[in-house]
C-alpha cells in the first residue's frame, strides 16, 4: 500500500515490549482506584524494601529433572550364615554404626574361643623359655653331677686295686675286664652329668626361644581374623541414611557378599539434568542454581558439583548433577523437580534480592511498593515475574544473592519488599522502615516458603 511503513523484527519487539509496560501500568493503577476505601480501612504493615538493579546476567534454561541420593550403597554380608535378627525396617533412619542386622555366631565364637585358649597355651611356653632354667633344675642337675663324680672316681679307685692283684695274680681275667667296664661307663655318666649341668646354666637355645615367638605371633594373627569373623555377624550402617529396601528376613541365609539392605544418604542430595549440547559450555562447577521442587511448593538453592563430559549420542545431552542441602529431609529420592541452569553469554536484566521473592501455588512473586495518591498512601502490590539465573554479589565484603526476574511492570529503581512482605497477598497499605546500616537484604536462605 502506498505510503505505508516498513516495521523491522526490532521495532515490533521494541514497541511490544512497550505496550505491555503501559498496560501493566493501567492495569495497576486500576486495580488501586477500586481499593482506596478497603486500604483505608486496613491496617499498615511494616516492610523493608531495596530498589529493582539491571545488571548483567547470564541466560537461563529451564531444565527438568530428579532427586537423587548422595550416597547409595548395597549393604552385604562379609561372612554366610543365618539370620538371628534384623534391627530395621524400610523407611527408617539410622545413624551411622547402628545394628543393621545380626547372623548366627555360634561357629565363629566358639572357633574364637579356642583360638584364645591356643595363644595362652603359647604364651605361657614362651615366657617359660625366656625366663631360663629354674633354680631347683640347676641345683638338681649339680647334686646329679657330683654323684656321677662320686661313683667314677670310686670306680678309678677299684680299678686300680684290681689291676694290682691282677699283677700279682690274685684276681682273674674276667673280674679285671668287669671292673674296666665299670669304670668306662662310670666316666661316661658322669660326662652326661656335666654336659646336663652346663646346658641347665646355659638355659634355653636362642633358636628355641625364637621359635616360641614366631608360634604365639601366628596364634595371635589366627586370633584377629577370627575376632574380625565374629565382629562380621554383626552388621553395621557404613554412614547415616534411610533403610529403602530389606533383601533378607529372619532364619533367611545370606551368602558371602549377598545383600542385606539398601541404604541411602538425603543429608545432600543430587539433582541430576541432562544440559543440552548448545548450553553445556556455561555449565560451570560451582555455579549457583535454583531448584523448584513442585511437589512441595519450595525452591531450593544449590551448586553444580558434577558436569560429566560423556553425551548421550541420542539426545546430545550432557549429565550434570546440582548439590543441595537436605537437612530437614524434604527432598525424596525420585522426585520431579525444575532447574534453572545458565545457558549462555550474558545480558541486561532486571534484578532483585532473592529475599525478595516468594512461591504462592507454584508462582514467583515480588511484592512491589508504589506511592498512590488514590489509595491514600503507599501500597504494597505482589505482582508475578519470572525468574532468571542466580547472581552472586560479594562487594563490599557482604555475601549477597540476587536473582533475575522479568516482568512488564517492574522498572529499574522500583522499590521492591525484602521483608515483612509474606504478609501481604493482595493490595495492602504498608509502611516503608529503614533497613539498618549493615543487614544484608541479599543474602540467600537455602529455601524460600510457599507462604
Amino acid at each position: 500500500m502506498a505510503g505505508s511503513v516498513q516495521w523491522s523484527q526490532s521495532d515490533r519487539e521494541s514497541a511490544c515490549r512497550l505496550h505491555a509496560v503501559i498496560l501493566g501500568l493501567s492495569g495497576l493503577m486500576l486495580c488501586l482506584s477500586f481499593v482506596p476505601s478497603v486500604l483505608a480501612q486496613a491496617p499498615a504493615s511494616p516492610v523493608m524494601t531495596v530498589p529493582v538493579d539491571k545488571r548483567m546476567v547470564p541466560l537461563t534454561i529451564t531444565l527438568v529433572g530428579s532427586v537423587e541420593p548422595n550416597t547409595r550403597s548395597v549393604i552385604a554380608s562379609e561372612l554366610a550364615g543365618l539370620v538371628d535378627e534384623l534391627a530395621v525396617d524400610e523407611g527408617d533412619w539410622v545413624d551411622r554404626g547402628t545394628v543393621l542386622c545380626r547372623l548366627r555366631n555360634t561357629t565363629h565364637r566358639l572357633a574364637f574361643e579356642q583360638a584364645q585358649a591356643q595363644l595362652a597355651q603359647y604364651e605361657a611356653e614362651l615366657a617359660e623359655l625366656e625366663a631360663g632354667t629354674r633354680k631347683e633344675d640347676l641345683d638338681r642337675a649339680r647334686a646329679e653331677m657330683e654323684e656321677a663324680k662320686t661313683i667314677h672316681e670310686k670306680w678309678e679307685r677299684e680299678l686300680e686295686r684290681v689291676q694290682g692283684l691282677r699283677e700279682q695274680s690274685s684276681a682273674s681275667l674276667k673280674e679285671y675286664n668287669d671292673t674296666r667296664a665299670d669304670t668306662a661307663a662310670a666316666r661316661q655318666r658322669y660326662l652326661q652329668a656335666v654336659a646336663r649341668h652346663e646346658l641347665a646354666e646355659a638355659g634355653p637355645r636362642k633358636e628355641t626361644i625364637a621359635r616360641a615367638r614366631f608360634v604365639v605371633e601366628a596364634q595371635r594373627v589366627l586370633l584377629a581374623r577370627l575376632k574380625y569373623d565374629l565382629d562380621q555377624t554383626v552388621i553395621r550402617a557404613p554412614f547415616a541414611g534411610h533403610v529403602v529396601r530389606k533383601h533378607v528376613e529372619v532364619g533367611q541365609s545370606v551368602s558371602v557378599g549377598g545383600p542385606v539392605v539398601d541404604l541411602i544418604d538425603l543429608e545432600t542430595v543430587l539433582v541430576r539434568v541432562d544440559v543440552p549440547e548448545s548450553a553445556i559450555g556455561a555449565a560451570k562447577v560451582g555455579e549457583p542454581v535454583s531448584v523448584v521442587i513442585d511437589a512441595l511448593q519450595r525452591t531450593f538453592h544449590g551448586e553444580i558439583k558434577h558436569v560429566i563430559p560423556q553425551a548421550d549420542e541420542k539426545a546430545r545431552t550432557f549429565p550434570v548433577e546440582i548439590a543441595l542441602e537436605n537437612k530437614e529431609h524434604l527432598l525424596k529420592a525420585g522426585m520431579f523437580v525444575r532447574a534453572r541452569m545458565p545457558a549462555g553469554p550474558t545480558e541486561e536484566s532486571l534484578v532483585v534480592p532473592l529475599d525478595a521473592v516468594l512461591q504462592r501455588s507454584g508462582t514467583d512473586l515480588v511484592v512491589a511498593v508504589i506511592k498512590s495518591e488514590m489509595a491514600g498512601g503507599v501500597t504494597g502490590i505482589p505482582m508475578p515475574v519470572r525468574l532468571g539465573a542466580e547472581v552472586r554479589d560479594e562487594s563490599g565484603g557482604r555475601f549477597q544473592a540476587w536473582i533475575a526476574i522479568s516482568s512488564p511492570t517492574l522498572q529499574p529503581g522500583m522499590p521492591v519488599a525484602v521483608k515483612g512482605h509474606d504478609r501481604i497477598y493482595g493490595p495492602m497499605p504498608v509502611t516503608v522502615v529503614p533497613t539498618p546500616e549493615g543487614t544484608d537484604t541479599g543474602e540467600a536462605p537455602t529455601t524460600r516458603d510457599a507462604s
